[in-house]
């Protein structure tokens, strides 16, 4: 199933990524946007009141794709406003699976194993090994009150394997191919391991708002 091309307001993907960057001044190309003034002074006093949740920047891109594991084709797109970044992630296949709200707690971990089972070669009918890639892509589906109605989970599938991906073995495991999309990103990390859901909330709102005001 092809998604139509869209714009989609998505936190980065660079969650998970909690190394510093090497020097002071260079947030930006970390970030891969210009940091708002506010949010800086926001992260401070936040680090200040918790240590936990100290703001760190992420690796930038360039550190880890093709360092790490290979990445989708990334092109970062013209923009002069501050607190966010704009990308367009060209056409490819992602394999994918529904985070089910049935296992509860442990819902966000039990989508990844199923994803990683499919990669590692149990969960796929060639038994092939599939290298890791980054990101790991989860989708959330929010309502008015930003409540979560609905998530997915995706890993990306390498170029040797973009042409013919094998089967899943699981009904709960699917190859979907994406369109080129353009996605809206702000990038956080804390050096603490789980970051709270109001955090979460408030840099989806943020993005949401910084985005849609005018020039």
């Amino acid at each position: 199933n092809n998604l139509s091309k869209m714009r989609l307001f998505l936190l980065v993907l660079l969650l998970v990524v909690m190394t510093e960057a090497k020097k002071k001044g260079d947030s930006r190309a970390a970030l891969g946007y210009k940091e708002c003034v506010d949010f800086k002074e926001s992260n401070k006093k936040e680090g200040k009141k918790n240590k936990a949740m100290k703001w760190v920047r992420p690796k930038a891109m360039s550190d880890i794709c093709g360092v790490d594991g290979e990445c989708p084709v990334l092109e970062e797109l013209e923009n002069s406003r501050c607190g966010f970044g704009i990308r367009e992630i060209a056409t490819g296949k992602w394999v994918s699976t529904e985070v089910m709200q049935s296992d509860g707690e442990s819902k966000y971990d039990k989508a990844f194993l199923r994803l990683f089972d499919y990669i590692s070669g149990t969960g796929n009918e060639d038994k092939a090994y599939i290298p890791m890639t980054s990101p790991v892509l989860t989708r959330h589906f929010l309502n008015e009150d930003s409540e979560e109605e609905g998530s997915t989970m995706h890993f990306y599938l390498p170029s040797n394997f973009q042409d013919s991906p094998p089967s899943p073995t699981s009904d709960l495991v699917r190859i979907l191919e994406w369109d080129d999309v353009v996605i809206y990103y702000r990038a956080f990390g804390y050096k603490g391991k789980d970051v709270p859901q109001d955090i979460w909330i408030g840099s989806s709102d943020s993005l949401e708002k910084l985005s849609l005001r005018e020039v």
